[in-house]
């Protein structure tokens, strides 16, 4: 499930196979849902390192939307520095958009 995969691409990331981790989480996804947010977090972390940097806003604005991190974890985690001076990062924090796969679009 969503929390056992998490569990296994967080473990991956703190060992640095960034590109494990992401693999693991993106193919997970593309056949089941993670509502809780705690993999598009991981995979957000994953994808920044990794400089997939529109995967990293995607999956950041994912987790977010879905309740899993807060505005200052958001903004502050070290891992997303890549991408924290985005627009897109910075307007889901502000509160009014979400960040789509290729443009800004109102939040539902």
């Amino acid at each position: 499930d969503a929390h056992d995969v998490t569990i296994s691409v967080n473990h991956k990331i703190s060992e640095g196979k960034f590109k494990e981790a992401q693999d693991e989480g993106i193919a997970f996804l593309q056949h089941h849902d993670d509502k809780s947010g705690q993999l598009a977090w991981a995979l957000a972390k994953a994808s920044a390192k990794l400089r997939n940097l529109d995967l990293a806003v995607k999956y950041a604005s994912d987790a977010f939307v879905a309740g899993a991190v807060s505005t200052v974890q958001l903004l502050s985690e070290p891992m997303l520095e890549p991408v924290r001076a985005d627009i897109r990062i910075i307007s889901l924090a502000a509160g009014g958009v979400r960040a789509g796969d290729d443009e800004l679009k109102l939040a539902d």
